[in-house]
């Protein structure tokens, strides 16, 4: 892979990358709003209850499993047989699964109609709530599931900003709700907030609409919209999208009940746990979506391409230098979130109903969490080594070994650590997940420079253990804290400072990386 290729990767990194952090960004603040709207009663849950099952969906059948396995197969067809045998198969796909979405939001909002009026507002007033809400925001599934599955369409295409600005449009859309709301002041009386809901549902559901019209066009511009007039030819496309999207499902299915076991088993332990180990989720989101998603994306097409094309080195050489970038990056990262998460966290959520013995709390979840980031990045980089050879089930055994393990270590450590050994638990079964997969692609045959990458790690954080310990040091002895506009200036400064040192000491011990990373930012020579 030469310099041009680089940066031409790393270029498109920093442009997904960009609308993914604007996004979480705007989602934090979305979640602080929430929280001053609708507080953290009945109204919040119901609200996040309904919420959930059109995300749980997206997760399922959306940009998750079902677009992972759509990938490979679009880019062999494109390959061996070209576009119009590639448009034909999705001519089949889109409206198979246009049905089936279709089905399940009819049938889940019967039954939440049905429900609903079996139960009365002063029995179960969270429970009619939700009622009420879900056949509301379950058809923003079908959008978004659309979108999941177009975007990995449009991803093997090489268009790959387009899509990760549209996920920008749900946080616009709720954000400037929640604002009126917060403004006219919707969320103060029992019987302003339903109505209040009913709008900020609307409001989503015409986000998602545009969403999905914005993303027609850009699989029109690029050539890759349905051909339904030959759909006949190509039915035979369901057998094999269903045979590897399958254990996607089941995988992805799991890690829902992993989570749902994590946040039940945090509930039982104190009033704060859920909490803190939502709120911390939530600021580790940053790190992730700053380089990994925007890289899994595009390392999941070049990988794909690559195996269609028969050329398995290129992969191995984009494994090589994905996993040194994503070190590079996402360990400083990880060590800002360890050394100066109580600084964020007042940032972010300190005020309102939410205090210092909360923020207490989220200390040990922001430590175990923060030291997991390199392992939850890193996977978005190995599992599409296998997705792209249509090897589904490899990815599956390792993510049910892995869970299985979070599970068990996270009722064996509560007890201990409360909701930080839920996070421990958490980031052990993703270090065990990497490992995993890594040996299984080595068995493969599939060896991609694991010694450099191994110095990469260890040189990064080095760097990145020098620079926290000394600005965490400084920071401690200078600043007292006063208020929020100095902490953000606290955090600000010692950030630069911090970064500077990493960089400094990264160049010292002649890492690559950097100047791989200034490569991206040169002009093309003539």
């Amino acid at each position: 892979m030469g310099n041009e290729s680089k940066r031409g990767i790393m270029k498109k990194v920093f442009g997904v990358s960009g609308a993914v952090l604007m996004s979480r960004i705007l989602g934090l603040f979305r979640v602080r709003l929430e929280a001053e709207v609708l507080g953290g009663g009945a109204v919040a849950s119901a609200w996040y209850l309904a919420f959930a099952f059109p995300n749980l969906l997206r997760r399922l059948l959306g940009e998750g499993a079902l677009g992972n396995a759509l990938m490979p197969i679009v880019a062999e067809l494109d390959t061996k047989y070209g576009r119009d045998h590639a448009r034909g198969a999705l001519a089949v796909v889109f409206p198979c699964l246009g049905i089936i979405l279709s089905l399940i939001v009819i049938l889940s909002s019967i039954a939440a109609l049905i429900t609903g009026n079996c139960v009365s507002p002063f029995e179960n007033y969270r429970l009619r709530l939700v009622c009420i809400l879900t056949p509301l925001l379950m058809p923003y599934a079908i959008f978004i599931c659309f979108t999941g599955v177009i975007t990995a369409v449009l991803n093997y295409a090489r268009s790959f900003v387009l899509p990760a600005f549209c996920s920008l449009l749900m946080n616009i859309f709720l954000v400037g709700g929640l604002l009126w709301g917060w403004y006219t002041g919707a969320g103060r009386s029992v019987f302003s907030v339903e109505g209040f809901l009913v709008k900020l549902s609307v409001l989503f559901l015409i986000s998602g609409v545009i969403q999905l019209v914005l993303m027609v066009l850009q699989l029109k511009a690029v050539n890759f919209l349905p051909d339904f007039s030959a759909w006949r030819k190509h039915t035979d496309v369901l057998k094999k999208l269903w045979r590897l999207a399958l254990p996607g499902i089941i995988g992805a299915g799991a890690v829902q009940i992993s989570f749902l076991v994590d946040r039940n088993l945090a509930f039982y332990i104190n009033d704060q746990g859920v909490a803190a180990l939502t709120y911390v989720d939530r600021l580790i989101d940053l790190p992730i979506g700053l380089f990994a998603v925007g890289m899994g994306q595009i390392f999941m097409a070049r990988m794909t391409a690559s195996v269609a094309a028969g050329d398995m080195e290129s992969l191995k050489e984009d494994m090589n230098y994905g996993l040194r970038q994503l070190f590079f990056l996402s360990i400083p990262l990880a060590c800002s979130v360890c050394f100066f998460h109580e600084l964020m966290l007042k940032i972010i959520c300190l005020g309102g109903s939410y205090t210092m013995a909360d923020l207490d709390a989220a200390r040990k979840v922001a430590i175990f969490y923060g030291s997991g980031v390199p392992f939850f990045c890193a996977l978005k980089i190995i599992q599409p080594a296998f997705f792209a050879r249509k090897d589904m089930k490899t990815p599956l055994y390792c993510s049910l070994t892995a869970i299985g393990v979070n599970i068990v270590l996270s009722i064996a450590l509560a007890g201990v650590l409360a909701q930080g050994g839920i996070a421990l638990a958490t980031v052990i079964s993703s270090l065990i997940n990497c490992t995993l997969l890594v040996l299984a692609l080595k068995k493969s045959g599939i060896t991609f420079g694991l010694r450099n990458v191994g110095a990469t790690l260890l040189r990064s954080l080095a760097a990145a253990l020098a620079a926290g310990f000394i600005c965490k040091a400084l920071l401690d002895r200078y600043y007292t804290g006063s208020g929020r506009f100095f902490d953000i200036c606290a955090l600000g400064g010692t950030g630069l400072l911090f970064g500077m040192i990493y960089l400094s000491g990264v160049i010292l011990a002649r890492g690559r990386e950097v100047s791989e990373m200034l490569g991206r930012f040169r002009k093309k020579s003539a």
